[in-house]
């Protein structure tokens, strides 16, 4: 027996709200936690909600297409798997993935140089997410971004939209 689920636009809404805040959140613990004085005790695993944080992103993306089709009147499973949105909404969450690390790097890690003049040991501050460990990440995540932009840009070259006649119910 098949039970059906019977979700509506709000639902989704509130549910994209949350994982927005959920997001805004671990960046900020990542922010308070990352760069600690020596002997204080992290409160969460940083790697795992860097990992989290970008589950989330990709859970975003999921309830911002199913917003999109519910504001189109498709369901998602009736969305063309070559749809131009689907990228777009990935870009808008891998850009912003790589923009928030980019901040971490520049705010909140130990500069490198520092780290190499004084000493790791010399120092009186610990980190757990390092800068080249952010930065091998962000760079990870940009070949992301760039063949999603990429494909953006070949679907926006090649879409033949001359025949697009505009619907009578369009027009006032």
């Amino acid at each position: 027996m098949k039970t059906k689920l019977n979700i509506k636009a709000n639902q989704l809404i509130d549910e994209r709200n949350r994982i927005s805040t959920e997001i805004s959140r671990y960046w900020n613990i990542i922010a308070t936690e990352n760069v600690i004085k020596k002997g204080a005790k992290r409160n969460y695993d940083l790697k795992q909600l860097l990992i989290r944080i970008k589950a989330l992103y990709d859970q975003s993306v999921i309830v911002k297409l199913r917003i999109q089709c519910a504001n189109i009147g498709i369901k998602i499973k009736d969305l063309p798997k070559d749809a131009n949105i689907i990228n777009i909404y990935k870009l808008s969450a891998y850009n912003e993935y790589c923009v928030k690390l980019e901040e971490t790097i520049r705010k909140h890690t130990i500069n490198p140089i520092i780290k190499i003049k004084k000493g790791k040991k010399a120092l009186a501050v610990t980190e757990e997410l390092t800068n080249s460990y952010l930065t091998a990440e962000k760079n990870k995540n940009m070949l992301i971004v760039n063949k999603l932009r990429k494909d953006i840009e070949e679907f926006n070259n090649n879409t033949d939209v001359t025949d697009d006649t505009i619907p009578l119910f369009l027009v006032a």
